[in-house]
């Protein structure tokens, strides 16, 4: 067997001409993508938490879904109760037996680390709190949901001192559980168990720019030129301050090659100009839900197809690649 059938073979993905191909096997349907517009909506009116949970039933979210959220609450409109509103509403339909999860970060964090000289990472680091996933807040940066969702009561977070994830529902522990310093985005990473559980991403009103998953994708593809740093990150383990390790692709650039400037985007509206996905408006934002584990194969085919670097084996080094 040749090793690019292999290859495809593993990640149980057949061999197609291009992505549409993709949904032409899988017989998914094409559907419209939608406008990325606002209905008219008085700026006065208050959403109430049955309005959101009638939309998201209608968005296809169900009982018992494990669920990773991305949401921008501006874009959502005047919303009852702002973000502890919106996760309430969420879980209610998800109920106890579903799952919520986002990618919080860390305050502090410094992500453009691989971009600094030693002396810069050094400087940087002495002045940096050590990460603490029980009392280190979100990145704020990222919004205001990230923060309310680690404060919940019974949420779990992970314990990457720059990419934690947090949760809460069922199977919180699990998804979170041993997310490993190095390749954080990786199969054995949240985002990971995420697609082994049949999960799905939930877009509320967020821009495609924010579908973190394709950092797994990134992770999977068979591509050259994916620049991997390494760099030291302090936290807290017995009460004491230590340094550990980490070593992971360079998630704030694209891989090199594609003709545009992001590819998240395309990749994204690719996936669901296909059929993939399920569009929908919760509150005045555009919304969309997502299958995980069908994004990601179909995210790993799309960068070994637009990519002009692809390779025909995985590249070593990492956990999965």
């Amino acid at each position: 067997m040749k090793m690019d059938r292999l290859l495809r073979a593993v990640f149980e993905i057949p061999h197609f001409a291009s992505p549409a191909a993709y949904f032409t096997y899988t017989g998914a349907r094409r559907l419209p993508l939608m406008r990325q517009e606002r209905r008219s909506m008085s700026t006065n009116t208050s959403l109430s938490l049955e309005q959101i949970r009638h939309s998201l039933h209608q968005l296809g979210v169900e009982a018992g879904q494990v669920v990773l959220l991305h949401a921008s609450l501006g874009t959502i409109g005047r919303l009852e109760g702002r973000p502890t509103g919106l996760l309430e509403a969420i879980l209610g339909v998800l109920t106890i037996e579903g799952t919520l999860m986002m990618l919080v970060g860390s305050k502090g964090a410094i992500y453009d680390i691989g971009d600094m000289s030693q002396a810069d990472k050094k400087a940087a680091l002495t002045e940096r709190i050590a990460f603490d996933p029980d009392q280190t807040p979100a990145n704020r940066d990222w919004g205001a949901i990230g923060e309310a969702l680690r404060g919940l009561k019974g949420a779990h977070r992970s314990r990457h001192p720059d990419y934690s994830f947090a949760a809460v529902g069922h199977m919180a522990k699990e998804l979170i559980a041993d997310h490993g310093y190095d390749y954080c985005h990786g199969p054995s990473s949240p985002l990971g168990k995420l697609c082994e559980h049949g999960g799905k991403v939930l877009l509320l009103g967020a821009p495609f720019q924010s579908v973190t998953l394709v950092h797994l994708c990134e992770h999977l593809a068979s591509v050259k030129r994916k620049r991997v740093i390494e760099y030291e990150a302090p936290v807290v383990e017995g009460g004491q301050r230590v340094l550990v390790g980490i070593k992971r692709f360079d998630t704030r650039r694209d891989i090199p090659g594609y003709v545009e400037d992001d590819y998240f985007g395309p990749m994204v509206k690719d996936y669901l100009r296909q059929g993939g996905g399920k569009s929908g408006r919760v509150g005045q934002a555009v919304s969309y839900m997502l299958d995980a584990h069908e994004f990601k194969q179909f995210g790993i085919f799309w960068l070994e197809s637009n990519l002009p670097n692809a390779i025909a084996y995985p590249a070593s080094g990492a956990d999965g690649v």
